[in-house]
């Protein structure tokens, strides 16, 4: 009876056995067939565009996902891919898609799709792209640079500047402010009827047959060659009105403004009340405000 026992017994752990056995054979084969179909994906590669000069968009497909374990593209300056860098879609899908920037400009490069399976590596056909040149935006010129209060966006002093790239350099630019350079040359000659030059060094030479022209533009010449400082008395003609003030030339591109509360020693609600385009008024430099800005005033110096 014994005997008989143990040999249900081991019957029953062979059976045990073999029942083990087969799972692991069962499994093995599904392995097998996965790694099959995965040997048969294919990669291809969609439509590619040109995004910017450093930038593209390239699309991919694969035949299907079934043991893919990542996909995406390889991207290389050299036909052979010799290097190059690769760029992992997202998720494993059998259509996916990148934009791929920080590229050189004008620059050709190759492109294929992959895709990393437990059968090994499979790739796409290539394709080229050709990044473009960087755009080229002409700065060089003249331009009328305008100080704004950020407190309440009123407008201040206006003045001309001229923006040249460095030579050499394909990023410094220089910035010169010119007070309204020839221009401001060109008034005081139409205004005066003199002769002006200017040296290499500065030097300013004025030549007429007015003498009261000639003061009138070396007057001009001081005015617009000169810093404002505190205390400084200055005439000048109101060639805009806004709302919060009026701005006067003091002579050609020499120009500065009187805020509302400054024009007059009463208030008043209109600066149109005391002011009209063209008057000729004198007013007195307080100096920089607390914006940095220069200030003058009407109310504080006698009107001539």
């Amino acid at each position: 009876m014994k005997n008989i026992f143990k040999t249900f017994i081991s019957c029953i752990v062979l059976a045990v056995g073999v029942t083990s056995c087969y799972d692991e054979m069962d499994s093995k084969s599904n392995i097998d067939a996965e790694y099959e179909q995965a040997s048969n994906i294919t990669a291809s590669l969609g439509e590619s565009a040109v995004l910017t000069f450093s930038e593209i968009s390239v699309n991919g497909n694969i035949s299907g996902t079934e043991g893919v374990l990542e996909a995406g593209f390889m991207v290389s300056t050299s036909a052979d891919f010799a290097s190059y860098n690769s760029y992992k879609a997202g998720e494993v899908a059998s259509t996916f898609s990148s934009v791929i920037n920080n590229l050189t400009e004008n620059t050709t490069y190759y492109i294929r799709s992959y895709a990393y399976t437990i059968g090994g590596t499979i790739v796409s056909e290539v394709t080229s792209i050709t990044t473009p040149a960087a755009p080229i935006f002409e700065l060089n010129g003249g331009y009328t640079a305008v100080d704004y209060n950020t407190e309440d966006n009123s407008a201040g002093e206006s003045y001309e500047v001229t923006i040249e790239f460095v030579s050499g350099s394909t990023t410094d630019i220089k910035i010169t402010n010119l007070w309204d350079g020839g221009k401001t040359i060109n008034a005081i000659i139409d205004q005066t009827g003199v002769k002006i030059d200017i040296t290499d060094d500065g030097f300013v030479s004025i030549c007429g047959t007015d003498k009261a022209m000639m003061d009138k533009a070396a007057e001009m010449i001081k005015i617009i060659t000169t810093e404002f400082e505190e205390g400084q008395v200055f005439k000048g003609k109101v060639i805009s009105i806004k709302e919060f003030g009026a701005f006067l030339e003091f002579a050609p591109g020499k120009e500065g403004m009187v805020h509302i509360s400054k024009i007059a020693k009463e208030r008043i609600d209109h600066v149109e009340d005391v002011l009209t385009l063209g008057d000729v008024v004198t007013v007195v430099c307080l100096g920089k405000d607390k914006m940095g800005r220069i200030s003058f005033s009407m109310k504080d110096v006698a009107q001539q």
